[in-house]
């Protein structure tokens, strides 16, 4: 892919981070999944698509990537961070 190519895909306005959980009498159990493609673990996580709010965002790819109902409860963190985007390796 070329640089122009590269400058013509359009990035998300946003990205979304979802860390699945369960209660249970004395812990939180947390769900984290290897990716097929670069083998590390992470959480759920996507980009925002049109006009969608972060939630919708969330409730979206909790639902693509790891088959949750988008009836579960969601659990806003206070924390927001802005990261700059660096493109590593040759595409």
């Amino acid at each position: 892919m070329s640089a122009d190519d590269r400058t013509q895909l359009a990035r998300a306005p946003f990205q979304v981070l979802i860390f699945p959980f369960h209660r249970t009498d004395s812990n939180l159990e947390y769900a984290i999944f290897r990716r097929a493609d670069a083998g590390y673990w992470q959480g759920v996580a996507g980009g925002g698509e049109g006009e969608e709010t972060p939630l919708e965002a969330a409730r979206r790819e909790a639902k693509e990537e790891a088959g949750m109902s988008s009836e579960s409860p969601f659990t806003a963190l206070d924390a927001v961070s802005n990261k700059p985007v660096k493109h590593v390796g040759t595409l």
